[in-house]
C-alpha cells in the first residue's frame, strides 16, 4: 500500500489509520507533539493504545494517552476513505484546554481507564484462541491427509499449551482489574456507622500488612490515645488506613533499606485529623499530580492495576465526607492529611450497621 501522504499543517492534529487493523499509518506534526511519542513509535502503535474508547462515530469524546501515560481530554473526527485498494480513516482530535465538571471528568477518566486496561488482556486471550485454532488446523489437516508425525504433533501440542498459559495469565488479570472496580463501587455505596476505638481499628490495619512491614524492614509508630472513641464510618476508617499502608509498602521503600511510618489522629471541636507519612522515596512532580487519577500507577509493570490511592480519595470525600492533603518530595517521603467531620452520637444513621458486602 502506498503510504498516504499528510498536509504538513502544525495546526492540523492528524493521524491516518487502517480501518482493519486499526494500526497507525501516518501522523501530522502537531499530532506526534501532542502525545509526546516520536513519529517512528506511533506508527507502531495502534489507535486503541492513544484511544482506549475509540469508536469511528465522529464527535466522540474520551480521554487520550500519550507518552509516560500523559492523559488530556479530547474530541474525535473520523471520516473513511478509499486509497487504491486500501481502506483507511482519517481521524483529526481536536484536544480541550477547558475541564469538564469533576463528576464528568471522573467518569469518563474511570470508563476510559478501564477499557485502556483490558485492552491488552483480552487482546493477549484472543491472539492466543487464534493460535490455539491454528494448531487444531493442523492437526486436523494433517490428520485427513494422513502426513501426521510426531514432530508435528508435538509442535501443535506445544502451541495450544503456550497459548492455554496465556489465557490463564490474561484471565486471571482480567478477574484482578474486575474485582478492583467492583472495590471502587463497593467503597461508595455500603456506608457502616459504628462506635468503635480508633486505636484498635488502627492496629489491626498494620497487622494486616505485618509480612510485608518485616519483609522490607518497615517499622511504624502510632500516636492515638488508647480511649479514642468516635462514632463514624469504622469500615471506610480501615479501608482508607489499609491502602496506605499497602501503597507504602509498594512504593516508598524499594531499596531494601527499611523506615518508617509515621500514624497520629487528633480531634477538634467539630473534626477528626489523621495524620499518615513515610520518611521512604517519595514521588516525583509528575507523579505526585496523577496520585489519585483512576489506572495510574508506576508499578503496571509488577501487575499493579492503579486504584489503591483513587479509592482513598473517593472514601475519605463521599463515605467520610471529609477532604485529603497530600506531600511530598522526591527523597523526603510521602505524607497526607485526612480531616472528617464528627458524627453526633444522635445521628440516625448510628443505629444501622452495614458491614457485610
Amino acid at each position: 500500500m502506498a503510504k498516504p501522504e499528510l498536509i504538513n499543517n502544525n495546526q492540523s492534529y492528524t493521524l491516518i489509520v487502517d480501518k482493519f487493523s486499526y494500526k497507525v499509518l501516518d501522523v501530522s506534526e502537531s499530532m506526534q507533539k501532542l502525545y509526546g511519542y516520536p513519529t517512528a513509535d506511533l506508527k507502531q502503535k495502534k489507535i486503541t493504545e492513544l484511544i482506549p474508547g475509540f469508536n469511528e462515530d465522529s464527535g466522540s469524546q474520551g480521554i487520550h494517552f500519550g507518552l509516560n501515560s500523559k492523559q488530556f481530554f479530547a474530541t474525535t473526527y473520523c471520516s473513511s476513505i478509499r486509497i487504491g485498494q486500501e481502506a483507511v480513516l482519517i481521524i483529526t482530535v481536536q484536544p480541550s484546554f477547558e475541564t469538564p465538571d469533576d463528576s464528568e471528568a471522573t467518569l469518563v477518566s474511570l470508563v476510559t481507564g478501564l477499557a485502556h486496561e483490558l485492552n491488552t488482556p483480552i487482546g493477549n486471550i484472543l491472539m492466543a484462541s487464534s493460535f490455539m485454532s491454528e494448531a487444531n488446523g493442523k492437526i486436523t489437516f494433517a490428520l485427513d491427509n494422513k502426513s501426521l508425525t510426531m514432530p508435528k504433533l508435538k509442535d501443535a501440542l506445544d502451541s495450544g499449551e503456550e497459548a492455554r498459559e496465556i489465557i490463564d495469565r490474561s484471565s486471571k488479570r482480567l478477574s484482578e482489574i474486575i474485582e478492583q472496580v467492583k472495590r471502587i463501587a463497593v467503597c461508595l455505596v455500603f456506608e457502616s456507622i459504628n462506635t468503635f476505638n480508633v486505636l484498635d481499628y488502627s492496629e489491626v490495619a498494620f497487622k494486616k500488612f505485618s509480612s510485608q512491614l518485616k519483609q522490607k524492614n518497615i517499622h511504624y509508630s502510632i500516636n492515638i490515645p488508647a480511649d479514642l472513641i468516635i462514632t463514624h464510618d469504622n469500615v471506610a476508617y480501615l479501608e482508607i488506613l489499609q491502602e496506605l499502608i499497602n501503597n507504602t509498602c509498594l512504593h516508598a521503600f524499594n531499596d531494601n533499606k527499611g523506615g518508617n511510618i509515621f500514624l497520629s489522629i487528633k480531634l477538634t471541636d467539630k473534626n477528626v485529623i489523621i495524620n499518615y507519612a513515610d520518611d521512604g522515596a517519595g514521588v516525583s512532580r509528575q507523579v505526585f499530580k496523577r496520585m489519585y487519577d483512576p489506572f495510574f500507577t508506576t508499578a503496571r509493570n509488577l501487575g499493579r492495576v492503579g486504584l489503591g490511592l483513587n479509592i482513598v480519595d473517593n472514601m475519605v470525600s463521599r463515605r467520610l465526607n471529609g477532604n485529603i492533603v497530600k506531600k511530598s518530595k522526591c527523597n523526603c517521603g510521602c505524607a497526607f492529611e485526612i480531616t472528617f467531620p464528627l458524627i453526633d452520637t444522635t445521628h440516625p444513621d448510628s443505629e444501622f450497621n452495614v458491614t457485610e458486602f
